[in-house]
């Protein structure tokens, strides 16, 4: 990925299409990616905001869908990371760890 690219999840996309801004994003960045899930989560079936833009977008050459992968390494740290976070929340301090 270069420089002035990005990924995005559908929350910006959404917001971005109901405040009629959607063209920022091709203004910032010379390319923008959206996993499949992202694509589905607007575009299929929804009639959500920004269904037209991104599809006009994918069109033009500058939005791009790209599948995403996640390795078992990044899934197992990601887990452990958020229950890890969870239980500091749950416990605010006061649990001690199981390490």
């Amino acid at each position: 990925m270069a420089k002035n690219e990005i990924v995005s999840n559908a929350g910006p996309l959404i917001n971005l299409s109901v405040m009629k801004n959607f063209d920022l994003l091709k203004r910032l960045f010379e390319k923008a990616y959206i996993p499949d899930a992202v694509y589905e989560e607007i575009v299929i079936g929804k009639n959500k905001p920004g269904e037209k833009e991104v599809e006009h977008a994918l069109k033009e050459g500058w939005l791009l869908k790209h599948a995403m992968k996640i390795n078992w390494l990044f899934k197992a740290c990601l887990e452990r990371y958020t229950s890890e976070k969870l239980r500091q929340l749950y416990c605010r301090g006061s649990c001690k760890s199981t390490e």
